[in-house]
């Protein structure tokens, strides 16, 4: 049976600091295609919750 990562590893040193902020990390699709994503882009805030169950 074939082992599924859930997460990489990569130098992301270039991406330290981008518009003042610290950048702890990324997160991809892997792991935000399981949740409903939404985007304030006027306040600059993201809300990130579970989806509901049908």
């Amino acid at each position: 049976m074939a082992k599924v990562s859930l997460y990489r590893v990569q130098d992301r040193s270039g991406l330290s600091r981008i518009k003042g902020k610290n950048i702890k990390g990324l997160v991809g699709y892997d792991i935000l295609k399981h949740f409903v994503l939404t985007i304030d882009y006027k306040s600059g805030h993201m809300h990130v919750g579970l989806p509901e169950e049908s």
